[in-house]
This record gives C-alpha cells, structure tokens and sequence, in this order.
C-alpha cells in the first residue's frame, strides 16, 4: 500500500485545496495506468508459467507477442509514422530491441523461476524511482517536497513488504519444522 501511494504521489500533480489536480491527467498518465495493470498480469501469469515449461520458450513467446502486438498497434497511433533509416535509427532498433525486450523478457523469466511473483512486482514498483534519480543525475532534474515522498514511500513499501514477508515466511517454515518433529 505504501509503494502505491508513493507512486500516486510521484505522478499525480497536487491541486490547489486536494490532494489531487485530476484535470492535469491526461490520456498518456491513463494508458500508463493500463500498462502498469497490464505488466501486474504479465508478472503473475509468467511467475506461474515458469513452473511449467522452460524459460527459454517462455522468452521467446514473450518476445513474440510484444512484436506482434507492436505491428498491430501502428495503424492506430494518433500521429503520422515516419521512418528514416539512418545509422542512429538503426542502432536505436537493434538496442532496443535486444536489450530493451529480448534480453529483459529472458532475464525477467529467468529469474522468476527462483522469485516470487511478489517480489518481481515490488521490484518494478522501484522503476519511477530509478527514472527520478537517473534524470537527477544526468539532466540536473529536481523533483518538489510531494514526488520525493512518494518516492521515499516506494521505497518504504519495497522494504517493509521484504522484512515483515521474510519474517512471515521464516515463522511458517519454523511451524512447519516443529510440526513435522511432533509427528
């Protein structure tokens, strides 16, 4: 609840009286929203696939899908697409493409083979954490009073979510010892 309300904090612009200026999201803050909901799937259902079938398959269907679904997007961008094939353009595909989604969607798959569906989440909760402080380091970009909350919040929530699940999860393991030894 805290990495939420951090991260609402972070991207919501306060109003004059509220805590919100509802009038300043606009249809990019919406579809992020939808992204982030849609990435929240992503990770629960790729969490569960892992116990079922080898990483190597899971990467290239992930890698597939966000192809195709990237071809059938194009037709409804609201602007006009157009594409100059020069040196930089090209490197910027090819990076992006390899790093960006093939080696993000192997990795992520990988790894959450050994990572609860959870902690994956909590992990990308930190995302707009690390875009404050990259733009702080290399733009010069200063955030007010309010986004560094919310980001202090994110982080908050990632820790406490990490101790107190640890906790919980060690008195389990302890229960279940004793209980075994009882038998």
């Amino acid at each position: 609840m805290s990495a939420f309300a951090g991260l609402f904090l972070l991207t919501v612009p306060s109003g004059e009286g509220s805590i919100a200026n509802w009038t300043s999201v606009n249809v990019g803050d919406v579809l992020t929203f939808a992204c982030a909901i849609s990435f929240a799937f992503q990770i629960i259902y790729l969490g569960r696939a892992t116990e079922q079938h080898p990483v190597g398959q899971i990467a290239f269907l992930q890698i597939a899908i966000a192809a195709a679904w990237m071809a059938i997007s194009i037709p409804f961008a609201r602007e006009t697409s157009y594409l100059h094939l020069t040196k930089i353009v090209i490197w910027a595909i090819v990076l992006t493409g390899l790093f960006g989604t093939a080696v993000a969607f192997s990795i992520q798959a990988w790894a959450q083979q050994f990572t609860p569906p959870t902690h994956t989440a909590l992990i990308f909760s930190l995302e707009p954490v690390f875009a404050w402080i990259t733009s702080y380091v290399l733009l010069g970009e200063r955030l007010g009073l309010r986004s560094g909350l919310g980001a202090v919040m994110i982080l908050a929530g990632v820790l406490i979510s990490e101790t107190l699940g640890s906790a919980s999860t060690q008195r389990d393991a302890e229960a279940k010892r004793s209980v075994q030894q009882v038998v």
